[in-house]
């Protein structure tokens, strides 16, 4: 008679590949382990050199090193005075060139361009030529400066008719006080 049974059958076919990959994992274990012990006696070979060097630098940097002679408080203040007159006569009035390039760019009509561009900062000023095709945008342009808080004053210096290329055009000299 013969018994048969529900037991499940180990899977022989899958232990050996089991088996190697524990070993392989294991052989990278140790290689990883002995390259750790080995890195680790290098550093502690590495170790008392930089220590010395710790040492010295350390007793280096205690030392201070005193100028020999440092200014006297007369040519301190006249340094100072000088440094302030630099500073007073570096400062502008107002905008910078870019933020005025920009409200004038927004003011400008598209029938008009600018020729001319000459900004005194120091004096709060800026000097700039306009031109069209005719007088009408340039006028626009000039009554919207005028009404821009952005200046105190507006004023049409000179108007001229130059001629280039066989065409007429209106410019107008205008003088803007930028408000400070």
């Amino acid at each position: 008679m013969k018994i048969s049974t529900n037991f499940v059958r180990p899977a022989q076919q899958a232990v050996m590949p089991v088996m190697v990959a524990i070993w392989i994992a294991a052989f990278c274990l140790v290689a990883a382990a002995g390259w750790l012990v080995v890195d680790s006696a290098q550093l502690r070979g590495e170790l008392p050199p930089l220590r010395q060097r710790f040492e010295h630098i350390e007793a280096k940097g205690n030392v201070v090193v005193v100028p020999v002679q440092l200014p006297s408080a007369q040519e301190l203040v006249q340094t100072r005075e000088r440094v302030a007159k630099i500073n007073a006569a570096a400062q502008t009035k107002g905008l910078p060139t870019s933020a005025l390039l920009t409200e004038l760019e927004t003011l400008l009509p598209p029938e008009a361009w600018l020729t001319s561009f000459h900004h005194r900062a120091t004096e709060g000023y800026v000097l700039l030529v306009a031109s069209a095709a005719s007088a009408d945008p340039l006028s626009v342009f000039l009554l919207k400066l005028e009404r821009d808080p952005l200046f105190e004053e507006a004023m049409l210096m000179r108007e001229m008719q130059p001629t280039s290329n066989g065409q007429t055009s209106v410019q107008f000299e205008i003088r803007l006080k930028v408000r400070s």
